[in-house]
């Protein structure tokens, strides 16, 4: 009985150790709870994968919040969705980030939260650069509070994507580039910790589902 207890003991080390979660996570650290709600990794740069929709209209939408005091500089927001592919190497991403916490930041207009769809303009294998196409500064209260609940529905139709926060449109952009055969959908944080809930990727009349709730690299807890 001792040797039992000790291996699983053991065990639990090596997985808090690695970043996982025993029994119901993956090997990134991601994990869900009994509630079916996504844990994310608290640091690092960290992303799981949702769906390869091989169609060019289509929706992703969950509820989201990020989370305070992960890191030592506060939990500074930084949520990515991977929406877009450019090619089978290159994508384009939403991103909302918070710098309020950020020592580099010396400015008002340096702390805004805003709201951007980027472009990957070098392979990720090679460093994985990003610049913005279009970017908007958030509205007083928008989304800087940490630990609240926000809805993100981002529609992907063909050229074009619309991104709505809480049933508002923050933005809106035209003329994407695309010689891709499938778009690789995938959500991810930098530097901080987020919880996701009621995930889905879908078509835009949300007959055809690709993929609802935990994704399938990420166990539920029996």
């Amino acid at each position: 009985m001792r040797r039992i207890a000790s291996f699983f003991v053991s065990l639990s080390m090596c997985a808090a150790l690695f970043g996982q979660q025993p029994q119901n996570g993956n090997a990134g650290g991601w994990y869900a709870d009994r509630e079916e709600v996504l844990h994310s990794p608290a640091s690092g740069v960290q992303s799981v994968s949702l769906a390869s929709v091989e169609a060019d209209q289509y929706v992703i939408t969950t509820d989201v919040k990020w989370l305070a005091g992960q890191q030592p500089n506060g939990g500074d927001a930084d949520i990515c969705v991977d929406i877009k592919n450019i090619s089978d190497n290159q994508k384009y991403r939403f991103r909302l980030h918070n710098p309020q916490n950020d020592p580099t930041a010396q400015t008002t207009a340096a702390k805004a939260v805003t709201f951007a769809i980027e472009k990957e303009t070098t392979v990720a294998s090679s460093g994985g650069r990003w610049e913005p196409v279009v970017s908007v500064v958030a509205k007083p209260g928008q989304a800087d509070k940490a630990d609240t609940w926000h809805n993100l529905f981002i529609t992907v139709a063909g050229k074009n994507v619309s991104v709505k926060w809480d049933d508002a449109v923050v933005l809106t952009c035209s003329g994407l580039e695309s010689t891709a055969t499938k778009n690789d959908v995938a959500l991810g944080t930098s530097q901080t910790a987020a919880q996701y809930k009621n995930v889905q990727v879908s078509s835009i009349d949300r007959f055809l589902v690709y993929m609802s709730g935990i994704p399938e690299t990420v166990a539920i807890p029996k």
